[in-house]
């Protein structure tokens, strides 16, 4: 039994020394130390080195860090096993190959402009160019020109989002004529230069407002003042114009630099509205409800009048209304902005049927009730 107790505990004692030599870590070979160096003090040297790593750890026990797998590997495994990572030259060229008829850096250019034609001119490093009749960036109240020269070509247009068709005369000259917001690429034709000129411009009209909210400054342009109903507007930023009010705009804008030549009188004129347009009526309005015929005028004369009746399409030239029932009428300008009114008519002197059902169901209950109490008062001898 001593016997048996005693290989036990050596067993024990021995499972002991191991884990405890196990738990220990091992930072340094003997050595490593400086020499000199008592045990006390290789052990606090340990201890400092424990606490910063552990300070300095970013991941608990038993994670998996990112790059830890390059940990204790030789440069050329590590370069191996990255090379198998990534796409294979084949896919690559596959890549390259399908986009790059479709991908073009930006191309820097140079913005001029031509006194004798008017034109302004915006000229790569390779001597192609892109004319306009208007800076780049602007709005005008005018048909607009677009004229490649110097191997450029017009690669696309927008309008409003929409590709545009445009007219070209024997040059190589485009026109656009109509109110709207365009974009469009130019390039140049040799395949070398591999670069696009991207830029906009508006055609608005006096006629029909606009409802943005900011103006930004022509390419190579400046705010320079603001006029809005001939009153003039603080300008706090040259870069851009916040559109607050409504109302008619001229905005004058000044070149951000001399060198350029550009013309200094380049100004823009338009009108913002982004009110809708709304109905007087000839009549009070109770709950929702009108009783007879109703007349009404519009706040604008040019403003549109839809109007549905039971849900149904309706028109009104004499813009009076006399039959009885639902209304859902919907006036809207030219710029977009829009009003809405829903409303029922009852005819003149009508009882509406509502009321006559409760009058009939209170007089069934009260008909009931003396019915009732007669029988309570009847007595049989």
């Amino acid at each position: 039994m001593a016997g048996s107790v005693g290989k036990t505990g050596l067993c024990l004692a021995a499972v002991l020394l191991v884990t405890a030599w196990l738990s220990v870590p091992v930072y340094a070979e003997e050595d490593e130390f400086p020499e000199g160096m008592t045990e006390q003090e290789k052990q606090q040297l340990l201890d400092e080195m424990q606490e910063d790593i552990d300070r300095d750890a970013p991941y608990t026990i038993g994670s998996n860090p990112a790059g830890s797998i390059y940990d204790g590997i030789e440069d050329e495994d590590a370069r191996n096993l990255i090379r198998e990572m990534l796409p294979s030259d084949e896919i690559l060229d596959r890549f390259v190959e399908d986009s790059d008829h479709r991908v073009m850096p930006l191309a820097g250019f140079q913005t001029g402009f031509d006194r004798g034609s008017g034109l302004y001119r915006y000229i790569l490093s390779t001597g192609s160019a892109l004319c306009l009749s208007t800076p780049m960036g602007s709005w005008a109240d005018h048909a607009v020109a677009l004229m490649p020269e110097g191997g450029m070509s017009i690669f696309a247009v927008t309008r409003d989002g929409e590709d545009v068709t445009a007219s070209c005369d024997e040059e190589g000259h485009y026109f656009f004529r109509e109110t709207g917001q365009y974009a469009f690429i130019a390039h140049g034709d040799q395949a070398e230069q591999r670069s696009y000129i991207s830029g906009t411009f508006r055609i608005v009209s006096t006629q029909i407002p606009v409802t943005e909210s900011f103006l930004w400054a022509p390419e190579s342009y400046e705010v320079a003042s603001v006029l809005v109903d001939h009153r003039p507007v603080e300008v706090k930023d040259g870069k851009y114009l916040e559109l607050i009010q409504d109302g008619l705009y001229e905005v004058s804008f000044r070149p951000k630099s001399r060198i350029t030549g550009l013309p200094e009188d380049f100004s823009e004129t338009f009108v913002r509205d982004t009110t809708p347009p709304s109905i007087k009526w000839d009549g009070e309005i109770h709950n929702g409800m009108f009783t007879g015929e109703v007349a009404f005028d519009v706040s604008e004369k040019d403003a549109q009048v839809e109007i549905l009746y039971n849900g149904q399409p309706a028109v009104s030239p004499t813009h009076v209304l006399a039959a009885a029932g639902h209304y859902y009428i919907t006036v809207s300008d030219a710029t977009g902005n829009m009003r809405f009114y829903s409303f029922v008519i009852e005819r003149r002197g009508e009882i509406p049927w509502k009321l006559v059902g409760i009058c009939a169901a209170v007089l069934l209950l009260a008909a009931a009730a003396l019915v009732f109490t007669a029988g309570q008062r009847i007595r049989v001898r």
